[in-house]
């Protein structure tokens, strides 16, 4: 993207110089033409004026880049007075020298300083907005010294008499027009130059402006007079200049090749109508291949009105396109506005092709990661800016629509900390965009959002299924994500809540249940009458609790804290052994459900520094679980290192009386071991919590 560029006077007010051209010599006319001598022109004014072009960085800007020079009469706010666009040159450092008035061939109009009103100076770069203005010191004033050597704007020359020589057949000779045909011939007698001799002839009709066709012979021309209005090739003018016909204008230099100014009322500048369906209101093409810091413009608009347009086109088909050529810089801009309100403004009506009815339409054909349909910039550090907004009052429409093989909408905000890159406000979609890359694309930086959304909730599509994120209904303070084909609405339908105080809840829709998966399989699942089923991604999983476990339907519960050795058993044990019951560890119950959960939690064990301690849940006479543990492998002092574990199986009893209990036998840890020092001990410690063991029964 272009770097943005300002450029700002050199000091409070700009070093201006009053510059004449001369050498114009007075243009005489011969004196075979039986018409009054022309009147010598006045040499053109120019105002020199210096300035330094720097970028927004502060640093200076090279080379050539266009400006546009406009003269006011106020500081802030009106209309130009007097304007024009220059391709300066600056140089090293950044300064640049201009003549305003170099592009017209008047120069600058004497009549701006007529009055003692002060005047401003505005400086632009091409498509960036207006610097502030600059007032100009009094040299410039002294233009209007020169325009006291003339006479109504004329020099004294031009009011020299001529020697009056009367030519009679001359002067009863009208103008013949185009077909031949002869108007009636005038009574009027014409003075002519003495030196004459030679009689006109030939004839002409009532309002077109003579052509001479020969020295001495006068016919019609093209240009036809009504009025105060002016017609090229057409005899019923609408306006003060009417031109029927194609017309080529063209400047091979700075200036302007035409140049249109309305200076009031509600008019425009331009305004072009096409009723042909494939027509183009204005069309404007840029096909030079050279960069430059102005860049190849194929149609640029300007306004300085609050409620003005830069470029403005309306038409049955296309209102404004533009193309920035083919090939060459890549700097070339198809379509470029700059305007206080609009930059480009584009509108469509109902039309007889519904399929095409847009209002600002950007295409582009390049392979550049930087290549954008429609790009919008704002680059305003205040304020809140938008780069792009469109606004569509159809309830089927689209605020902002883009399509694209890399990316459909892009916006940029510039520096701004509270501009928008695109907005967009419809009736039914505000921001539409489609690409092979992305639809939409938003980036934030560190420490902000790669977008907002605000309102309703955000809507994915899926596949049969859609997501949404947003509000669920639940009152203030709760954000969810739910998938369902409706809306997010009652706090019912959430998948995913959370909570104002930093709670999280998982939700399943209706008699639907919960689940949890790794790659697809099932782990666990809990349904809507709240029953959990552990299956694991393999099958066989188990539940695990760390911590206590309550319930509504516990049995029965044996606890204690007392340190004991739990028993004398070694070895391991096949069977249950009634000698190697750990102490307050047994419960015997009658249960009456299928479902029976027994854990036991034993905590503060110590071994000897050879010894594998194995704990035992049976139920009944059956060894259901097993869980071992040895401490002190390190060679650390007896008792130094203390640990816990946790017992647990869910049995499936028939109803009726049921031992339950905790057995432990003692065995080596390793092949080097024949012998213990110490016997293992559970529950050690001060007796508190961390040295509690207990046995817990619970139906289901």
């Amino acid at each position: 993207m272009k770097s943005a560029q300002r450029f700002s006077a050199i000091g409070l007010v700009a070093w201006l110089t009053v510059c004449t051209w001369a050498g114009y010599p007075a243009v005489a006319q011969t004196a075979t033409a039986p018409i009054a001598s022309v009147i010598a022109s006045a040499p053109p004014h120019f105002v020199r004026f210096n300035g330094t072009a720097k970028d927004l960085n502060g640093s200076p800007v090279t080379g050539v880049a266009g400006v546009t020079f406009a003269l006011y009469a106020e500081q802030n706010g009106g209309a130009p007075l007097w304007l024009e666009t220059q391709n300066v040159q600056a140089d090293g450092t950044g300064h640049y020298s201009v003549l305003l008035g170099a592009t017209k061939p008047e120069g600058l109009p004497a009549d701006l300083f007529a009055s003692d009103e002060a005047r401003w100076v505005g400086v632009q770069i091409s498509g960036q907005p207006e610097q502030p203005r600059v007032l100009l010191v009094a040299v410039p004033y002294a233009m209007k010294a020169v325009d006291a050597e003339t006479l109504g704007g004329r020099p004294a020359s031009a009011y020299a008499l001529a020697a009056p020589v009367t030519n009679s057949k001359a002067a009863e000779t009208a103008a013949p027009d185009v077909q031949g045909k002869s108007s009636a011939p005038s009574s009027a007698t014409t003075s002519a130059p003495a030196a004459s001799s030679a009689a006109l002839a030939g004839t002409g009709t009532t309002d077109y402006v003579p052509l001479w066709k020969s020295s001495t012979t006068l016919g019609n021309s093209l240009i036809f007079q009504s009025g105060t209005k002016i017609g090229i090739n057409t005899t019923a003018p609408g306006a003060s200049l009417a031109v029927r016909g194609n017309g080529l204008f063209n400047a091979n230099s700075n200036t302007e090749a035409l140049e249109v100014i309305q200076s009031g009322g509600t008019g425009s500048g331009i305004v072009a109508t096409t009723n042909s369906t494939n027509g183009i209101g204005i069309s404007g093409t840029s096909s030079s291949t050279a960069s430059s810091t102005l860049g190849g413009i194929g149609v640029f608009g300007f306004s300085s009105n609050p409620s003005g347009s830069g470029v403005e086109g309306t038409s049955g088909n296309i209102g404004v396109t533009g193309n920035g050529g083919s090939i060459g810089g890549s700097t070339g801009t198809g379509l470029q506005g700059n305007g206080n309100q609009y930059g480009v403004y584009g509108s469509t009506n109902d039309s007889l092709f519904p399929a095409y009815q847009v209002g600002v339409y950007g295409t582009t054909a390049s392979g550049s990661t930087t290549a954008y349909g429609v790009q919008g910039i704002a680059t305003s550090t205040t304020g809140s800016p938008t780069g792009v907004y469109g606004l569509s009052s159809s309830t089927s429409g689209f605020g902002v629509e883009g399509v694209s093989g890399n990316i459909g909408v892009y916006g940029n905000a510039g520096a701004s900390t509270i501009g928008v890159g695109v907005e967009g406000t419809s009736a039914n979609v505000g921001v539409f965009g489609q690409g092979n890359a992305a639809g939409i694309e938003g980036a934030g930086t560190s420490g902000g959002y790669s977008g907002f959304f605000f309102g309703a909730p955000l809507f994915v599509g899926g596949n049969g299924n859609n997501a949404l994120m947003g509000d669920p209904g639940c009152g203030s303070g709760y954000a969810g994500l739910g998938f369902t084909t409706g809306f997010l609405t009652g706090c019912t339908n959430y998948a995913l809540l959370g909570g104002p105080n930093g709670g999280t809840y998982v939700n399943a829709s209706g008699t639907a249940s919960i689940h949890f998966r790794s790659n697809n399989n099932e782990l666990a699942t809990i349904d809507n009458s709240g029953n959990v089923n552990v299956i694991g991604q393999n099958g066989g999983g188990s539940l695990t609790v760390t911590g206590k476990v309550s319930s509504g339907n516990v049995i029965a519960q044996a606890s204690a804290s007392n340190l004991v050795e739990p028993s004398t058993c070694e070895g391991t044990l096949g069977a249950p052994n009634a000698n190697c019951l750990v102490p307050n560890m047994k419960l015997t119950l009658t249960t009456s459900n299928p479902s029976v959960l027994v854990m036991a939690s034993i905590n503060g064990i110590t071994t000897d520094q050879c010894a594998l301690a194995n704990f035992y849940l049976v139920v009944d006479s059956k060894i259901v679980a097993l869980s071992s543990v040895s401490y002190n492998t390190n060679n650390s002092p007896v008792g130094y290192e203390q640990g816990s574990l946790t017992l647990m199986s869910l049995q499936n009893l028939a109803a009726g009386s049921h031992t339950f209990q905790v057995q432990q036998a003692t065995d080596f840890s390793s092949s080097g071991c024949n012998t213990f020092t110490t016997a293992t001990g559970v529950s050690s410690g001060d007796g508190g919590m961390g040295s509690q063991r207990s046995l817990i029964v619970r139906e289901f």
